[in-house]
């Protein structure tokens, strides 16, 4: 198995442990994502992160079923959570994941 430091776009062969701070989507600054394109999906990309939140991971495969009007929404989620990224992992060709670290059990481990 291979480690690697930072998320990797486009790898459906690698999964992913993110740290995210608290209020992480509140955080956002959707004008940048949106970058002025009032036709931007900013629905369907908030309906998917919040969907993240709560189940705590997301299929690498499951960002396509949001993407609408050739948006590339896995470049904007590389982009947002790329600095979170704690552990990657290279893993079978179609076990992608992102999955949220708990940050209570972290918290636990480091003491």
């Amino acid at each position: 198995m291979k480690i690697r430091a930072g998320f990797v776009s486009n790898s459906s062969s690698s999964s992913f442990v993110v740290l995210l701070p608290e209020k992480f989507i509140e955080n956002i600054d959707f004008n940048e994502i949106t970058d002025g394109d009032e036709d931007f999906p900013l629905d369907e990309f908030k309906k998917m992160l919040n969907e993240f939140i709560e189940e705590g991971c997301l299929w690498l495969e499951q960002i396509y079923d949001y993407e609408s009007d050739g948006r590339d929404f896995y470049e904007i989620l590389d982009n947002l959570l790329d600095p979170y990224v704690i552990a990657s992992m290279d893993t079978s060709s179609d076990a992608g994941q992102i999955v949220i670290a708990d940050r209570e059990k972290i918290k636990k481990i480091l003491q």
